[in-house]
């Protein structure tokens, strides 16, 4: 009945047959990857996904995923200028394994859109990652967290982009373009200019010199957060291994 649902569901609303990108959202838990990966391949051959994927797969999720008979074309993970930790283990392993790296989370919630200034301006939903302390309403990652050095990374990324006269989120989105094993990046917008400033970021070159000036500003942040790929929780919780 489901899977009726779902087939009908795609032809009406969506009018389709099939998904192009079908994704696992984060490693399972209660079902073993070799059963999954099964019921992946079983809907592929019969036409209903064309590419399966993967999203807050760690390296061992990755290698377990692999071992079980399990594939993937993507990997969609957390990455943008302020939180850099998927650059440590999971990027470089895609690369090495022609995983394609989906991003969301590219403006880090509007951070990197510059529309806050302070923290206590960041609406509350909004101060659960990593970046924020444990004392914070919402949080569940029982850490000090960093928010000095995040804002005052904001506020660096902010100064660049107004000597460099480009929107920060123009410039933010840029530099994840020019990273290496990024195949695509999940943006939004509600407006045209925001629409049109994604698109002068899609087709922008960034000079050299600003992308390691890029690098260089937010590589204090990158060090304290760590290998940690899980923005919400701490390292022995983390749910991307």
């Amino acid at each position: 009945m489901r899977e009726k649902f779902g087939i009908v569901f795609l032809r009406k609303r969506l009018n389709t047959d099939y998904i192009d990108l079908y994704q696992i959202h984060w490693p399972p838990k209660d079902i073993p990857f070799g059963e999954v990966a099964q019921t992946m391949k079983k809907l592929q051959e019969q036409g209903k996904i064309r590419h399966i994927g993967i999203s807050n797969f760690g390296i061992q999720n990755m290698q377990e995923w692999f071992n079980q008979g399990g594939t993937a074309v993507s990997n969609q993970i957390g990455y943008n200028l302020l939180f850099r930790s998927p650059e440590y283990e999971i990027v470089p392993f895609c690369r090495e394994n022609n995983i394609g790296v989906l991003v969301y989370m590219p403006l880090m919630q509007g951070l990197l859109a510059g529309c806050w200034s302070s923290v206590e301006e960041i609406p509350l939903l909004r101060r659960r990652t990593r970046h924020f302390s444990k004392n914070r309403p919402g949080t569940r990652h029982g850490e000090e967290g960093c928010e000095r050095l995040t804002i005052e990374t904001v506020q660096a990324i902010h100064a660049l982009s107004q000597h460099l006269e480009i929107p920060m989120a123009t410039l933010s989105l840029s530099w994840l373009k020019w990273q290496k094993g990024v195949s695509s990046i999940i943006v939004g917008c509600r407006s045209k200019a925001q629409m049109e400033n994604n698109i002068e970021a899609l087709l922008k070159p960034l000079d050299p010199e600003v992308l390691s000036l890029l690098n260089e500003i937010t590589y204090p942040l990158k060090r304290y957060m760590g290998k940690n790929a899980d923005m919400w929780e701490n390292e022995k919780n983390a749910r991307i291994q």
